[in-house]
């Protein structure tokens, strides 16, 4: 077992965020409309609208940069 996939006791498979991505993308790909997308994997309906949107805009399933901190470094020199 891997750890992208994780089994409840109920035996329903969950996915990490990216293969579940993955997963919705590729089943777009095929054909499959977004209602079919929702009731076969255990995404939420607005996060699937999401990544299909997504898909569509951006033709990747990659994650995009995001704002935030700079990082930065000190020296002995800067100090």
């Amino acid at each position: 077992m891997t750890d992208d996939v994780i089994i409840n006791d109920l035996g329903i498979v969950f996915l990490t965020r990216k293969n579940e991505r993955i997963a919705v993308v590729e089943s777009y790909k095929t054909g499959m409309k977004t209602t079919n997308i929702i009731k076969l994997t255990v995404s939420k309906p607005p996060s699937v609208c999401r990544v299909v949107k997504c898909f569509k805009e951006a033709e990747g399933m990659e994650d995009g940069r995001r704002k935030g901190r700079k990082t930065t470094s000190f020296t002995r020199k800067d100090i």
